[in-house]
C-alpha cells in the first residue's frame, strides 16, 4: 500500500505559494483560481483559505517570495549604482504576469490591512531603503550633495519604472532604466557645480 505522507507547516505553505506563483505566471492574475492553485499544490481549497483569507493575500505572498527586492549595488559611482538597481527591478517586473500589480491594487482596495501591505510592497519601501544606502555612499564620495534628497526624489526612480511597467504591454526595454536615471534622476541629484 502506497502511503503518501501529508505535507504540513512550512513545507505545505511553500508548495502552495509556489503553486500560486506558477498559476499566476501561466494563467495571469485575472484567470488564476484558488481551485487551480490547490490542485497544483496537491491540497484542498479549504487549506488555502485557512492560511490566506483571500486570493489577493495569497498572490501577495507569492509575489514577495518570488520577486524579492534587489541587493545594494556598489560600483563606486552613484549613476551606475542606480542603473544597476533599477535594472534588477526591471528584470523582476519582466518576470511578473502583466496584470499582477494592477490586479492586487484593485482587489485590495476594500481591505485596509491588505491594501497597506500591497501599497508598501508595490511602492517599493525596501527599494527605497536600498536607494538611501546608495545615495549616502554617493554623498560620502562627494558625487552628490550631502544629506538625503526629499522623499519624493528618493521614490522617483522606482515610481517612474513602476509607472512604465503598469502602462506597458510587455517587457520594458533596458534603455527605459538609463533614460529614467540619466534624463530625470541624475539632474536632480548632481551637486550644483556639476550641472
Amino acid at each position: 500500500m502506497d502511503q503518501t505522507r501529508r505535507r504540513r507547516g512550512s513545507t505545505l505553505e511553500e508548495a502552495i505559494v509556489e503553486a500560486a506563483w506558477d498559476e499566476l505566471r501561466e494563467a495571469g492574475y485575472a484567470k488564476a483560481t484558488m481551485n487551480n492553485i490547490a490542485r497544483r499544490a496537491g491540497t484542498s481549497k479549504h487549506v488555502l483559505y485557512r492560511r490566506w483569507k483571500n486570493q489577493p493575500e495569497l498572490f501577495l505572498a507569492a509575489l514577495k517570495r518570488f520577486a524579492a527586492t534587489a541587493d545594494v549595488p556598489d560600483t563606486g559611482d552613484v549613476r551606475d549604482d542606480l542603473v544597476a538597481l533599477l535594472g534588477r527591478i526591471r528584470q523582476v517586473f519582466d518576470l511578473l504576469p502583466g496584470d499582477l500589480i494592477s490586479g492586487l491594487i484593485t482587489d485590495s482596495r476594500n481591505d485596509a490591512v491588505l491594501f497597506d501591505e500591497v501599497r508598501t510592497y508595490v511602492m517599493g519601501e525596501g527599494v527605497h531603503d536600498v536607494t538611501r544606502v546608495i545615495l549616502r555612499r554617493a554623498a560620502d564620495r562627494g558625487q552628490i550633495e550631502p544629506g538625503l534628497p526629499a522623499a519624493r526624489i528618493l521614490r522617483l526612480p522606482i515610481d517612474l519604472l513602476r509607472n512604465e511597467y503598469l502602462m506597458s504591454r510587455g517587457p520594458l526595454p533596458a534603455e527605459t532604466v538609463t533614460e529614467i536615471i540619466d534624463d530625470i534622476v541624475m539632474p536632480l541629484l548632481r551637486p550644483a557645480a556639476r550641472r
